[in-house]
């Protein structure tokens, strides 16, 4: 790299075999690292494990689980050089962003990385300036169409709870503000939300207040079908 220029007829594969060969050349022989894209196994040192992320090309809709998983496996692996060292660390996730989308970007970044390699806050920063790069910003909308839409199917209280639960966040929305409870109610079962509102065991404050008095009376109707010899081997929903 001289003058801020690249060689870019380098292929994605090489490297990323140069960065595994890397890794090798610090540890010792022996072990191995799966890449989850080729299930490739390939001698890292004898400390790298888990899955190393398939690479990011830029697809913003993956952006957040490509981090997620880079990170995941650094933590994994918190004690191996590579990832306590913060200039290696951000050389590593850069060497896993590759295509001509992002070329640019992971160049500027070698360029920065290289300037500041003693910067305890170096993995911090291109952290951050990844996910204000490729941060998926029709996520929120798209979530939220998820979540407007998200019903009870059948009996299934528990898994209605948690994908409202996991939506819930991604929409940009928490357990206390207004509209969420509603929100909730809109998604249960009818016959469930009318024993929710006329037999509640308790006045119901909270989203979680809600869910466990969803799961409660749910539960107490497959007790009654189970007791009178009526519970289907799948689950029911209320009446």
């Amino acid at each position: 790299m001289a003058g801020g220029s690249f060689d870019t007829s380098t292929k994605p594969l090489a490297a990323l075999e140069l960065t595994l060969s890397e890794i090798q050349g610090m540890s010792g022989p022996s072990a191995n690292v799966q890449t989850t894209g080729t299930n490739q196994n390939t001698s890292n040192g004898g400390g790298i494990i888990g899955c190393a992320p398939e690479p990011f090309g830029g697809e913003r809709s993956i952006s957040k689980a490509f981090l997620h998983r880079f990170e995941t496996w650094a933590n994994l692996n918190a004690e191996q050089s590579v990832f306590k060292d913060q200039f290696r660390k951000c050389t590593l996730f850069l060497t896993y962003i590759i295509g001509p989308d992002v070329d640019d970007w992971v160049f500027a970044h070698t360029d920065k990385a290289s300037q500041n390699r003693t910067d305890p806050q170096l993995w911090r920063a291109l952290r951050t300036a990844f996910k204000e790069a490729f941060t998926d910003t029709g996520e929120k909308v798209t979530s939220l169409s998820k979540l407007e839409n998200h019903k009870m199917i059948g009996g299934d209280v528990d898994k209605y709870i948690t994908g409202f639960n996991q939506l819930l966040p991604l929409a940009r929305f928490s357990a206390n503000d207004a509209g969420v409870i509603n929100m909730f109610q809109q998604g249960l079962q009818g016959n469930l939300l009318r024993q929710c509102i006329m037999h509640k065991s308790k006045d119901l404050v909270t989203l979680k207040d809600w869910q466990d008095e969803a799961r409660a009376k749910q539960l107490a109707y497959w007790d009654a079908q189970q007791a009178t010899g009526t519970l289907s081997s799948t689950k029911q929903q209320f009446y």
